[in-house]
């Protein structure tokens, strides 16, 4: 249903108009056009400002009982989007949302996140989810519980228990499922805006030139699974450095070196 919003500074006089629910800050009401047709519209006013919604319903001259209880049905839908907005106004007003809205399971809410997720971070955000569950300590978590201070501890917890880049990357994944919990309305302002981890940079892996990898090949080792596990690490490396760097003339030695080890 698509809805069109008016704004009209003056109260409303006309004749044509009638009233047909009112509460608290939004007004139900009909303006009847030259064709008999009333045309329903909610009426508000916002920081002084009123606001006419038109919502598309319309009531229809009655002329059998069909009609009558056709614009009966009509009234009862309007008079639900006219308690709907009286209730996101009065949320607006108080900072708050409204109380259904409150009590979602933030922690069911990011499981449901993650059977739905198909990016392929999913694994990264099943970790970051698995360490907050953990953080959190029980089952339920009602959303108005994750405020900026749980955030702000969260961020602690990440930091006292990884190390390296993972605290940063599983809280920049926590914070893409408060954001799209926000847009959702289960939060009225996002806990985690401003709060942030920097990544530690680790210590930068060398990659080994090959006439070094040819030399622990050749060094003895009391444990082969291990020596050819780590062999097999360092030969990928320097394969994928090839790869990027487009070293095709080391090919024939990784060849050579694998008919060694192997």
């Amino acid at each position: 249903m698509t809805m069109k919003t008016n704004e009209n500074s003056g109260p409303t006089k006309n004749r044509s108009v009638r009233m047909l629910a009112k509460g608290g800050k939004v007004a139900l009401r009909a303006r009847k056009g030259n064709s008999g047709i009333e045309s329903l519209f909610l009426d508000y006013k916002i920081e002084e400002k009123r606001y006419r919604l038109f919502i598309e319903l319309y009531l229809t001259p009655v002329k059998t009982a069909l009609d009558r209880e056709t614009n009966k049905e009509t009234i009862r839908i309007a008079e639900s989007l006219r308690a709907k907005k009286e209730l996101e106004l009065n949320a607006g007003d108080n900072d708050m949302i409204p109380q259904h809205r409150r009590k979602v399971d933030f922690i069911e809410y990011f499981k449901t996140f993650i059977q739905n997720y198909m990016n392929k971070d999913k694994r990264l955000v099943e970790a970051s989810s698995k360490h907050f569950f953990k953080f959190v300590g029980k089952e339920v978590l009602p959303s108005n519980e994750l405020n900026e201070n749980m955030v702000q501890q969260f961020k602690t917890y990440l930091g006292n228990n990884l190390n390296g880049e993972t605290p940063a990357n599983y809280f920049k994944k926590f914070k893409k499922v408060v954001k799209c919990a926000v847009n959702d309305n289960i939060f009225k302002k996002d806990p985690t805006l401003g709060i942030s981890i920097k990544a530690i940079e680790g210590v930068k892996k060398e990659i080994l030139l090959m006439s070094e990898i040819q030399k622990m090949a050749q060094t003895k080792c009391g444990n082969d699974a291990v020596k050819t596990a780590f062999l097999f690490s360092r030969l990928s490396e320097f394969n994928e450095r090839l790869r990027r760097e487009e070293y095709s003339q080391n090919i024939s030695s990784i060849t050579a070196l694998h008919s060694t080890c192997w």
